[in-house]
Order: C-alpha cells, then sequence, then structure tokens
C-alpha cells in the first residue's frame, strides 16, 4: 500500500510543485516523518523514482567532523523548472552531523553543492532547529503536502474515476479526514493514494473504513436511482457502528451488542470470527440491518373496495412516494359497496391517524358514506392523505381522471391544463346542457361537454345530482402547462414503469396535438412526432414500406406507399401486427411490446427469416421472391437516404430482445442510455448506392429507428448525445487539471477539431460547457480552431454564426437537441458569441497541424470504400444478447476492414443475433441491385487504410491532449 501512496506522494505532488516554481541554488525545503518506517519506505521511492538520479557527495575535510565517512550516497530530483537540482538529505542515513553540513553549504560557493538546492527529511519538529526556521516546510501552506494541497490533488485524481459511486466513497474518506484535521497526518492519506493508482475500489472498501459495495459494479444497478451520498454515508457509518461494537473485549459482549444492529445469525458469524467482518458486502449489512429496524417508509397505497363499484383514483405528490395526497371516486350505482381498504406496504399500527378511517394490518379502512371521508396516516416527514367520496354514478368522469381533487365539502375541482379546452362528463351521446340553475342529472344516454377558454376570468361550477346528492364541479384555471416530453422521456417512462405506455387519439392521419401517457396528456418533441406519424401512417394504410418525396410547388412532403410482392406468411404476419396497433390506438414507439404483440413480433421475425433459409443461390437474387424484403419497414425519401422503422425485421428482433433484457422494476437509466441498434448493421447496399448508419439528430435518443445517409455524402449534419457529453467533459478535465495554464477566465482555452465540420458535436459540447460553467459564476474563454480540406466547404460552426436572430438560432438548437431551455437561451447566445472565438484552416496542401492547441478532437477520414465481405472474417462486437454494438474493426495487412462481424458471436436465443446476421447477408446482396446470385453470410463492410501519418504526427506535436471521436480503428493503430 505505502509503495503507491509515495509514489503518489513524490511524482503527483512533489515533482508537479516544483516543476511550477523556481528552484534557486542554496533553497531548503523539509519533510517531518516521525515514523522510521515510512521514512525507509519514502527513501526506497525516491531510490526508485524516474524524477530522481543517483548522486555521491564528498567534502575535503568531512573527518574532523567526526561523522566517520567521508561520502554519502543519496538521490537528487533533476526536474525543477529552472534545472536547478534538488539533492536529498534523510536523517538515518546521515545523521545531524551531515544534514548540518549540508545545511551550511548547499548554495555556497566553492563546494560540491554550490549550485543546488536541498530537501531535508527529519525525524520530528525538534530537529536542527535552524533549519526550521530557515528552510520550508512542505506539509504548510501553501506548500504541496499541506492538508489542503494533498486533498485537491486528490479530488483532482477522483474525478478521472468513471464510477460515480466510487468518486463519492473516496470523497467522502477525505472529508472525514479533513473533519479531523488536528489529529490527521500526511499518512493518514495513504489508503486514498493507493487505492487511486489501481483500477477500481473492489476489494479496497476496507481501506475506507466500509463495506464492500459490489451492488455498484452491476451494470443493471441504476446509481442515478438513489441518494448517492445518502449511500457511502449510511455504508461508511454502518462499519462504524460495527467497528465501534466489536471493540468489546469479550465474544459475548460482541454479540449482545451486534444483535442490537444486525440479525442474530450474522452477529453469530462475526463474533465467533466465522466471517471477516470488515470484507462483508454492503448488501448483506444493509439487509440484516433493515430485518431488524424494518423499513421506515410507508408508500402510496393501493385501493379496494367491497361491492361492484368501480374506482376512479388521482393521486398526487413526489415521485419518491414519502408523501401523497389520493383522492378517491366510488362510482357506485346501486350502492353495493360499504368499505374502502387503502393498502399500504407495511404494518400501520405504530403510526398516527385520523379518527375517520380504521387501522387493520398493513390497510388503512374506511365506511363508505354520502359525505366525503379523509383521513391521514404517518408522520412529519412520511404521511399519506387520503379523501374518498361515494357517488350514486356509473364512472362518468374518465375525462378528468388525471386532474381531478376533493376538497372539504365533497366537491370536485378539477385542475385545467393549457392543454386541455374541454372535458365531456358522462357516457352518452345525447349533449345537454346547464341551464344555470337545476343540477346536472345524467343518465347512460347523455352527457355534457364543459368548454375551456384560458382567457376567461369567471372559472365554471356546474352543479350535478347523483342519486340524492348534489356537489359541484368547478374547473379551475390552474395554469400548468402540459409537459412535452422528449423521446428520452418517453423511453423512460415505457420501459421504466409499469404500464407506461402511450395511446393517440385514433384519429386519421398524422399524430397531432397531445398524447396520452400514463400521467394523462402530453405533448411529444416535433422530432419524435414526425416518426410516430410515419408509424401510425404505416398501421393506418397497413404499409411496411413508405416513400417521401418534396412537393415541388409547396415544398412539403409528400408521403405514399408502394404495393409489392411478398411472402404469405411475412403478409399476414405484418397484417396481424398492424391490425393489433389499430385496436390499441398507439404504435410501436408508445409502448412496451405485451406478451401478445411478442408473439406476433415472433411469428413474423420467424417467417423472414425461414423465407431467407430458402434464397435460391443459383438464380439472380432481384428475381427471388425474397429480394422485397429489403423493404420491410423501410422509409425512404427521394434524396437516397432511409430510415429502418419499428417494422424492419431487425428493429421489430431489437424490441424483442428489449423485452426480455430490461426489468421496469430495477431500470437502469445509465444503462438504457448506452443501448443503441445503430451498429448491427453499418453499412449497406441499397438501390444504387452504399449507405452507412448515422447518429442522426433525427433519430437520437430513439431505439426504435435507425437513419442511413448515402456513404460518400460528406455535408449531411450528424450528432451523438455520447459525443457531445464527452467533447464537454474534456474541455472541463482539462482545465481542472491544468489550472496553471488558465490564471483568469479571460485566458483562452484552445480547442482544434478535425473531421468534425458537419458535426453538431461540437458546438452542443462547447453549449454544455458554457451552461455548466456559468452556473458556477464564470466562463472560460475558448478559442476553436476548426481544420478542414476545402475552406470554401460550409461548417455547422459557420452556419450557427449566420442565424441573424434569436428565432433563427432558437430554432437551430431545437432542431439539433440542444436542449437548451427558452429563459436561458439569451444568456447562452450571449456567452456562446463573446467567450468562443472560430477559427478554420485547411491542412489539404501541408498535411499538417500548425496551430497549438490544448485538446485536438480528431475524427480520422476513413475513405468510402465498400465492398461485400463474408461475415465470418470480421470478429462480433456485440454485446447484452446485441442490445450494444459497435462496428468490428479488424487490420488485414495494411487494410482495416469494418462492418458486422459473426466471428466469436454467442450462439444463444437472443433474436437480434439471428436478425442481424440475416439483414445483413440481405443488403449485402443487394450490391449491384441484386443482379448476383445471392451468397449467404454476408457483410457489407469498408475496407480503409492510413495513409497519413505525418499529419497525425503534426497532430500529436501540437497538441497537449488528442481525443479520436467515432474511431474506426482497432487498439493497434495506436500502438
Amino acid at each position: 500500500m505505502y509503495e503507491l501512496f509515495f509514489n503518489f506522494l513524490i511524482e503527483e505532488l512533489l515533482v508537479r510543485y516544483f516543476k511550477k516554481i523556481n528552484v534557486e541554488p542554496g533553497d531548503k525545503f523539509y519533510i517531518v516523518i516521525e515514523d522510521v518506517v515510512f521514512r525507509q519506505n519514502f527513501y526506497k521511492s525516491l531510490h526508485n523514482s524516474a524524477f530522481t538520479y543517483k548522486q555521491k557527495i564528498c567534502f575535503p575535510g568531512y573527518e574532523k567532523y567526526g561523522i566517520g565517512a567521508s561520502e554519502y550516497d543519496t538521490v537528487a530530483f533533476k526536474c525543477t523548472n529552472n534545472g536547478t537540482q534538488i539533492i536529498v538529505s534523510g536523517c538515518d542515513d546521515a545523521g545531524d552531523g551531515f544534514q548540518t553540513m549540508i545545511r551550511n553549504n548547499i548554495g555556497v560557493a566553492d563546494n560540491p553543492i554550490s549550485e543546488m538546492a536541498a530537501l531535508f527529511i527529519l525525524p520530528g519538529n525538534n530537529a536542527i532547529e535552524t533549519l526550521l526556521s530557515a528552510g520550508r516546510n512542505l506539509q504548510e501552506k501553501p506548500y504541496p503536502l499541506c492538508l489542503d494541497s494533498i486533498t485537491q490533488a486528490i479530488y483532482n485524481k477522483i474525478e478521472g474515476k468513471i464510477n460515480i459511486i466510487e468518486k463519492e466513497y473516496l470523497r467522502n474518506h477525505v472529508k472525514r479526514l479533513c473533519l479531523e484535521d488536528d489529529y490527521t497526518s500526511l499518512f493518514d492519506f495513504a489508503p486514498v493514494f493507493s487505492i487511486l493508482q489501481k483500477s477500481s475500489l473492489k476489494g479496497n472498501f476496507a481501506m475506507l473504513d466500509t463495506f464492500e459495495d459490489s451492488e455498484i459494479y452491476d451494470n443493471m444497478f441504476a446509481a442515478t436511482d438513489i441518494n448517492i451520498k445518502e449511500r457511502v454515508k449510511d455504508n461508511a457509518s454502518a462499519f462504524a457502528t460495527i467497528s465501534e461494537m466489536m471493540s468489546e473485549a469479550y465474544e459475548q459482549d460482541q454479540y449482545k451488542r451486534l444483535c442490537t444492529y444486525l440479525d442474530a445469525k450474522l452477529a453469530s458469524k462475526i463474533s465467533c470470527g466465522k466471517v471477516n467482518w470488515k470484507m462483508l458486502d454492503y448488501k448483506e449489512i444493509r439487509k440484516s440491518h433493515e430485518f431488524v429496524v424494518g423499513n421506515p417508509t410507508i408508500t402510496r397505497p393501493r385501493f379496494k373496495v367491497d361491492g361492484s363499484a368501480e374506482l376512479l383514483v388521482n393521486i398526487t405528490g413526489p415521485k419518491n412516494e414519502k408523501t401523497s395526497k389520493s383522492f378517491v371516486i366510488v362510482c357506485d350505482p346501486i350502492l353495493s359497496s360499504r368499505s374502502l381498504k387503502a393498502c399500504f406496504n407495511k404494518e400501520l399500527k405504530d403510526y398516527l391517524h385520523g379518527k375517520v378511517a380504521k387501522v387493520s394490518g398493513c390497510n388503512l379502512l374506511f365506511n363508505l358514506t354520502k359525505k366525503v371521508q379523509k383521513d391521514k396516516i404517518g408522520d412529519e416527514k412520511n404521511y399519506h392523505e387520503v379523501s374518498v367520496i361515494q357517488l350514486q354514478t356509473k364512472n362518468v368522469f374518465q375525462s378528468i381522471s388525471h386532474y381531478f381533487t376533493i376538497d372539504a365539502n365533497g366537491n370536485i375541482v378539477v385542475n385545467v391544463p393549457d392543454s386541455e379546452d374541454g372535458f365531456t362528463i358522462g357516457l352518452g351521446t345525447n349533449f345537454i346542457t346547464y341551464d344555470g340553475i337545476s343540477p346536472v342529472e345524467l343518465d347512460d344516454n347523455t352527457a355534457i361537454r364543459v368548454n375551456i377558454d384560458h382567457n376567461a376570468t369567471d372559472e365554471p361550477i356546474i352543479p350535478f345530482k347523483f342519486g340524492d346528492k348534489i356537489l359541484n364541479i368547478r374547473f379551475k384555471y390552474k395554469g400548468d402547462k402540459t409537459p412535452t416530453l422528449t423521446p428520452g422521456s418517453v423511453i423512460d417512462s415505457i420501459w421504466g414503469e409499469e404500464e407506461g405506455g402511450y395511446t393517440h387519439d385514433g384519429e386519421d392521419g398524422d399524430i397531432t396535438g397531445t398524447v396520452n401517457g400514463p400521467q394523462g396528456p402530453v405533448y411529444i418533441h416535433d422530432r419524435f412526432r414526425k416518426l410516430v406519424s410515419l408509424e401510425k401512417r404505416m398501421v393506418d394504410q397497413e404499409s411496411p414500406y413508405l416513400y417521401i418525396e418534396k412537393n415541388e410547388f409547396s415544398g412539403e412532403d409528400n408521403t405514399k406507399t408502394q404495393n409489392f410482392s411478398i411472402a404469405y406468411d411475412i403478409d399476414l404476419a405484418l397484417s396481424r401486427i398492424f391490425r393489433y396497433f389499430k385496436n390499441m390506438n398507439t404504435v410501436p414507439s408508445f409502448i412496451r411490446p405485451d406478451e401478445e404483440l411478442c408473439k406476433l413480433y415472433k411469428h413474423y421475425i420467424d417467417a423472414v427469416h425461414k423465407n431467407m433459409q430458402n434464397i435460391s443461390t443459383v438464380e439472380s437474387f432481384n428475381n427471388t421472391d425474397s429480394f422485397n424484403i429489403a423493404k420491410l419497414g423501410v422509409v425512404e425519401k427521394e434524396d437516397g437516404t432511409i430510415m429502418l422503422s419499428p417494422f424492419h425485421p431487425l428493429m421489430v428482433s431489437y424490441a424483442l430482445q428489449m423485452v426480455e433484457s430490461v426489468d421496469s422494476v430495477e431500470y437502469n437509466k445509465k444503462v438504457i442510455d448506452e443501448l443503441s441498434p445503430l451498429y448491427l448493421m453499418p453499412y449497406i447496399y441499397y438501390g444504387n448506392s452504399v449507405l452507412k448508419a448515422i447518429s442522426s439528430t433525427e433519430t437520437e435518443d430513439i431505439l426504435t429507428w435507425v437513419k442511413y445517409d448515402k456513404a460518400d455524402n460528406a455535408q449531411h449534419i450528424y450528432g451523438s448525445k455520447s459525443t457531445s457529453k464527452l467533447i464537454t467533459d474534456k474541455i472541463k478535465n482539462f482545465i481542472d487539471n491544468f489550472k496553471y495554464y488558465f490564471p483568469d477566465v479571460d485566458c483562452p482555452i484552445r480547442i482544434s477539431a478535425i473531421g468534425l465540420s458537419q458535426s453538431v458535436d461540437l458546438v452542443r459540447g462547447i453549449v454544455g460547457f458554457i451552461d455548466a460553467s456559468r452556473k458556477k459564476g464564470n466562463v472560460q474563454r475558448i478559442e476553436v480552431h476548426e481544420y478542414v480540406e476545402d475552406m470554401l466547404s460550409d461548417t455547422f460552426f459557420e452556419k450557427l454564426n449566420r442565424q441573424s436572430t434569436r428565432d433563427n438560432i432558437s430554432q437551430l438548437f431545437e432542431k439539433y437537441n440542444f436542449n437548451v431551455a427558452d429563459k436561458e437561451l439569451n444568456e447562452i447566445i450571449r456567452l456562446l458569441f463573446s467567450r468562443v472565438s472560430y477559427y478554420k484552416h485547411t491542412f489539404r496542401d501541408t498535411r499538417k497541424m500548425d496551430e497549438y492547441s490544448h485538446v485536438t478532437f480528431y475524427k480520422i477520414n476513413s475513405g468510402t470504400n465498400y465492398t461485400p465481405l463474408p461475415a465470418n472474417q470480421l470478429r462480433t462486437e456485440a454485446s447484452l444478447d446485441g442490445l450494444v454494438s459497435i462496428p468490428s474493426t479488424n487490420l488485414n495487412g495494411s487494410n482495416y476492414l469494418m462492418g458486422f462481424g459473426t466471428r466469436g458471436m454467442k450462439q444463444n436465443d437472443s433474436p437480434i443475433y439471428q436478425m442481424a446476421k440475416d439483414m445483413n447477408s440481405l443488403y449485402a446482396n443487394l450490391q449491384n441491385e441484386g443482379l448476383a446470385s445471392y451468397s449467404p453470410g454476408q457483410c457489407t463492410a469498408k475496407r480503409y487504410s492510413f495513409k497519413d501519418a505525418d499529419f497525425l504526427q503534426s497532430v500529436y506535436d501540437n497538441s497537449t491532449w488528442v481525443t479520436f471521436v467515432y474511431p474506426e480503428v482497432d487498439i493497434d493503430f495506436f500502438l
């Protein structure tokens, strides 16, 4: 442990400090290390360091001091800013006499160390008092081994950790040491320093006085769903508690105390020494402790009613479910119900509640009457209110189900969102009106329409009579805005919640206005709306293929269907899928497939696979019945680009595997963000062109669509959220790691971009950095140097710069998913154009990068040479049963081959693997429009030979950091 610690001490703290300052001959520094073992380890690390060299010192006349030796072997630092060497003088190998000699002669003319400085290692603060007064104590402020410098160095190093919970464990330990300032020594930080030299905390949690936390390394563990600080704090607290209990001298006393915190079985194992308690897992400790104290949180209730009544429930409150207000209307036309149960997750006998309801086990019981019943159970921080009313009517309130509450008088209050222009109360088709006097009475054939005018000052209040009870329904203009959901938010709801799907209104035509979500009507992002409208058109017209062309007069898109022959079993399977979506008023991107849809999907891809297994290998492929499989689920545009819709066989197989792999109970947003079908088929032949799957801003965050553009199109605008975040993080990390480059915010960080002229990622990454920095109070000035082959070509930065109005920039930001709130847009625009300078360079002729850069982002131009290739020549790069993949890159002689590979692919039941092999082979055989006979097991591959080594070397020479984005080479390229 201490070897790693001392290496960090020397390389990260001392060497960096000496490099930063001007060391003059005669300068004296000292470190106090009282423990002799620590000193010996420090000497050993100094002698082994790459930043020191061996030094032998001999003083003429040295013997008269009575030291007994005329020579002294030591080491010296050779890393100072101005070349002055720093000799190390240890107190154990030379003693006070020799250290005194060095102190008196260092920097003094006419002696062997006249041009040197000295670092003294001392055994305590009483050693060589004159040195203590004249030298610099490196353990005091502002020197590198003081508490502040050490903690800052640790925090900087911690930022390099990928696992965010590991970061918090390290930060928490450092904070605890800092709180013990008076008792903390340099060597208390040794565990942290040592861990930072390793790739992971695994097996080392006890060094931080915490239990092992293996759960955080599970790929499906949702770090964003927990309070990370609370988890780490709880682990450290549990470790301290058990440590204190284990300090008891006798096993019996240990056992008694442990039983107050853990279950008896685990307490016995620990106290008798059957397990090393320090190596136990936090999950096991937490489970045992919760068994003893019980779960303290009451979560939202579920409701049950006796009799034949129907319940209408609206629950409000935070998602953490610690508090809630439930409003329940018992719709009971024959008054058959007598009681309502609010069912909670635990026993309620120890919790306070009102006098209206009764407690029975986990249930809060309400006796139903004509009056509103209201009660509350829980404590100050964890409570739930329930208001219930029984009405003699069928459920005529469906249109207000997400918006109603019940007031103290038993009246219904509807909080009207801005997206609603009216509500229908009732089940019939004969609409009646309120006459302003008599209460409205409804039967099975009647209903009333309440129109909403959001500009009106008077809010509608309409009395209704249900049986012999009269109540008011008040429509309150609450002013809440209906949320607009991004595709990512929709995915979170679909896959992360039970019954989290969406439906549309069932009307003919495109999806407009709001859609119906789990929490009521919502708007969806326009780019997502366009895609789901295409899905709906396919369903409505039962067409698996769409063709989009521009109207030459209006410029609007005209979407057409096209009939083509396909095998009967495939056609039948698709027809059943279309009918399912028609009946459910939904589309594939709106739902998690249920059991019925999964069966329909399975029949469909089985039919496709069976058909492809029987393709003739004798006749021309375009003469076979299977040729048109390439159009299934395809949306084609007249510019030659295509998109794979959710009805494409590959996307259907992806949805099936999602159902198998994604558990809504243990939903992990972080893992979902890494999933993508993009590279399951990276390159294809289609029509007369080669197409490549692109990170399009149209389909970003959407797991049901993939876009393909022409492989030789250098002007298409593309973007990837992960690459934008990478650029943001690299800028931030560079500034944090090299703060001395940036003494103030007007010292610019110089960024170069190569091969990214049409990528939105560079600008989005910079905007992300600006947005994060401005919230902290300052934004570092940025210089952007963009390198292009053709100076006349338009870059995305230049397109942005030409936007002349706020509205134009807002539209551009909206189109390319910059995720900037409207209220913050003005400030972002101001900072973008005042803090960022843009320069454009060409390297066509010189093949050199001439300007120095702090950080360079480089996308290698890998050309446009494509060819069909046996897929088994390329290794597979798919994982998680195909839910995650990257293009396979293989070095073959001097060429890189890139495409979909099957070598090493797992043979399992994942529907993705089989369909990916089928589809890659299908589209590879479309070369020359399928004139050749069909050859199975193929893929479309890119062939690339890197011939720009001189330019790459100039990038390395002129950059501190180089980051490769969208790399299409393997690891051998960098060796």
